[in-house]
């Protein structure tokens, strides 16, 4: 949550998925937890975050995304 009580969300998630999803891993990781850091700004967060990121070549060498997120029992940052 920002100083607004607004949740970064799946949606925004999301789109930085498919707008950076070309990224390696590392990479996308750190976007991700850069873009959650901007939005946050300085409101104090009240619980950790956990995040899972997963990318998988399927049979053919096409790229499929899977994510997941969890904050460990609070609202979404």
């Amino acid at each position: 949550m920002n100083e607004r009580s607004e949740l970064f969300g799946d949606s925004r998630l999301t789109r930085l998925i498919e707008e950076h999803g070309h990224l390696d891993s590392t990479e996308l990781r750190e976007r991700i937890m850069r873009e959650i850091k901007a939005f946050v700004g300085p409101a104090e967060q009240h619980d950790d975050q956990t995040m899972i990121l997963l990318k998988v070549e399927d049979a053919v060498g096409r790229l499929v995304h899977a994510t997941a997120a969890s904050t460990a029992g609070m609202p979404e940052a």
